[in-house]
Order: C-alpha cells, then structure tokens, then sequence
C-alpha cells in the first residue's frame, strides 16, 4: 500500500492506498498520479502508524 498525507487538501490526516491504483508516476515533478477521486481518499479509514 502506498501511504497518503492528506495534511495539504482534506483533513489532515494519513491514509493507505492499495498500490493497484497508482495510474502514473511523474519523476521529475514528484507526483504520482492516482485514479481514485478525492471523495475515495477522504472514505478511507485514518492510518495510524504502530509504534
């Protein structure tokens, strides 16, 4: 899974995204390009790191 830091857009927080849903990823402008939307991210349960 490839771990979301939503901290810059909806809410703050860390999510898990499978990585089956990685579209595109954009080296040179450090982007990975996603094909899920935004409503998708925000209803993902809140990843909490164990420590």
């Amino acid at each position: 899974d490839l771990e979301i830091d939503t901290h810059n857009w909806i809410g703050g927080h860390k999510v898990l995204i499978p990585v089956r849903h990685v579209k595109e990823i954009q080296w040179n402008s450090f982007k990975i390009i996603l094909d899920v939307s935004t409503a998708f991210i925000k209803d993902e349960p809140i990843f909490k790191e164990a420590i």
